[in-house]
C-alpha cells in the first residue's frame, strides 16, 4: 500500500469515526470510536512506549510490530492476518456491545484500557496462541517457501 495510501486510509477512516460521532443525532460516542480503530491505536501506543523505554527514538523502525511477533511465534501472513481480523471484529463488538449497554464513557475507556493490555500481552506472547491456530495459517518450511518463489 506504501505510505501514502496508508495515510489515506487512516484518514478516510478518522474522518468516518469522527463524521459518525459527532453528528447532533448521533448513535455512538466518540469513546465508542477508539474501540472500533482499537488494534492500530494499541499498536500505535505500545510501539512508542517501548521504543522510549528502550532510550531509541519512537520514529526509529524496527522488527518488534504485531505483525512481526506474530510471524516470529510461527504463524504465517495467513495466520497474523487472521488474528489481526479476529481481535479488530471482537474489539468492534466489544466496543458497540459497551454502547449498546448504555454503559458511561467513562467504563468504556477503563475497559478499553484493559482490553488494550491484554491484546499487548497477547501480541507478545504470541506462542501461546499457536495451538489454536489450524495447520494452515501457520508458517511454511524454507523449502516450500522457496519452492513458491521459482514456481
Amino acid at each position: 500500500m506504501g505510505d501514502a495510501g496508508s495515510m489515506l486510509l487512516g484518514f478516510a477512516v478518522a474522518w468516518l469515526c469522527v463524521c459518525v460521532s459527532q453528528r447532533a443525532s448521533a448513535q455512538v460516542s466518540p469513546v465508542t470510536m477508539l474501540w472500533l480503530v482499537a488494534l492500530p491505536m494499541y499498536e500505535l501506543l505500545w510501539t512508542t512506549l517501548r521504543r522510549l523505554a528502550r532510550g531509541v527514538s519512537p520514529f526509529l523502525a524496527d522488527r518488534d510490530h504485531f505483525h512481526h511477533l506474530l510471524i516470529r511465534a510461527g504463524l504465517g501472513v495467513r495466520g497474523a492476518f487472521t488474528v489481526f481480523v479476529t481481535f479488530a471484529t471482537l474489539l468492534a463488538g466489544m466496543g458497540l456491545a459497551v454502547n449498546g449497554l448504555g454503559l458511561p464513557d467513562f467504563v468504556s475507556v477503563i475497559l478499553f484500557a484493559l482490553a488494550g493490555v491484554g491484546v499487548t500481552w497477547l501480541m507478545t506472547r504470541a506462542d501461546l496462541m499457536l495451538p489454536f491456530m489450524p495447520p494452515a495459517l501457520r508458517r511454511q518450511g524454507l523449502a516450500s517457501v522457496r519452492v513458491g518463489l521459482q514456481a
